[in-house]
């Protein structure tokens, strides 16, 4: 499973939160292992598992169980690139969702909405492709906290709110009083989806000064844009189909994975940092996916498993593995069989 991407202006809202708690930008971005010299490049993207890394970071650094809603704040229209232009520039609301929703990738593609509409309005869901447990809840509510004040933004409207809000995660220190109070609307937690409801009266109503005018120039760009990232993305996928493939048979090394693309090792890194990621990161992605699969489905013991993903012992596996997922392989291992009970 691959975390995918987040643009780099989306990232911002995290950082000025955690200066704005007194967390340094420097410190906080020295130990997420980010280069401060990428976040000056509006084009660029940050890989999944780097963003997962800040965000463990933040969590670190701050001890607060609300940064991903309280960051949501700091959102700006040019955080959701022109995703969000496109969305000002529409009737109403509603238009704006559905016209701003096939274009969600240009932002981060660490997940995934979809919309459900019926009599009561709209449901808004988000599917969060990542597992660790300290960074679901946080990224699901700056989704959803995200979408709520950029809503607010292009009605004009600060007391514009779901009907209602729910939520997979567990109630915050605080009980969720920061919840309602963003929201403006009841919160429901330990629920089976994360979701919010938009009434119909909110999706009816028209977007402050849209230019409908720039609509077709603004989505030609965005398709220009979503094809580029797409073929741009196309030779990571090739890089872990490739990798996947030699670890379910041996031993993997980079200058076979090179060769199989008709590439020199240094050509490979290079084009694979324009894609905002590097081997290590591609083959680490490989190595867990086949390691949650294995300790989920089989009965491969760990001190196998990590001879078989490469690894030089055990023990560099299991803290590697409790880096990914926040647990060790065994209590990964214990946690899904109960799960399937």
């Amino acid at each position: 499973m691959t975390l995918g991407s987040c643009a780099i202006p989306a990232v911002l809202q995290y950082l000025d939160w955690a200066e704005a708690h007194g967390i340094a930008r420097v410190s906080l971005l020295a130990r997420a292992g980010i280069d401060d010299a990428l976040l000056s490049q509006p084009e660029a993207r940050l890989s999944g598992e780097q963003f997962q890394t800040l965000l463990l970071a933040l969590a670190q650094m701050s001890g607060e169980d609300t940064f991903g809603l309280q960051s949501a704040q700091f959102v700006q229209p040019g955080s959701y690139s022109v995703l969000g232009y496109i969305a000002m520039n529409s009737d109403t609301l509603e238009e704006a969702l559905e016209r701003a929703m096939p274009f969600e990738k240009l932002v981060g593609d660490m997940g995934r909405s979809d919309w459900r509409f019926d009599q009561d309005g709209a449901t808004l869901r988000w599917h969060c492709q990542y597992d660790h447990p300290n960074v679901v809840p946080q990224m699901v509510d700056n989704v959803l906290a995200s979408w709520t004040g950029f809503a607010r933004a292009l009605l004009g409207q600060e007391d514009a709110s779901p009907s209602w809000v729910r939520l997979r995660r567990s109630a915050p220190r605080d009980g969720g009083a920061a919840h309602r109070a963003w929201f403006g609307a009841p919160v429901q937690f330990d629920a089976k989806e994360d979701a919010i409801g938009i009434p119909p009266v909110l999706l009816k109503r028209p977007v402050v000064r849209p230019d409908p005018q720039l609509l077709p120039v603004l989505e030609q760009h965005a398709r220009r844009r979503l094809q580029a990232l797409e073929q741009q993305d196309d030779l990571p996928m090739r890089v872990r189909a490739l990798i996947h493939a030699a670890l379910e048979t041996g031993p993997v090394r980079r200058d076979h994975i090179a060769e199989a693309l008709g590439l020199s090792e240094k050509t490979l890194q290079r084009r694979l940092a324009q894609c905002q990621t590097q081997y290590q990161t591609e083959l680490d992605t490989v190595r867990l996916s086949i390691a949650k699969r294995t300790l989920r489905e089989g009965e491969q013991s760990v001190a196998d498993l990590a001879l078989r993903l490469g690894f030089s012992d055990v023990r560099s596996f299991q803290r590697r593995f409790k880096q990914w997922t926040g647990q060790g392989p065994g209590a990964y291992r214990q946690a899904a069989r109960e799960e399937q009970c």
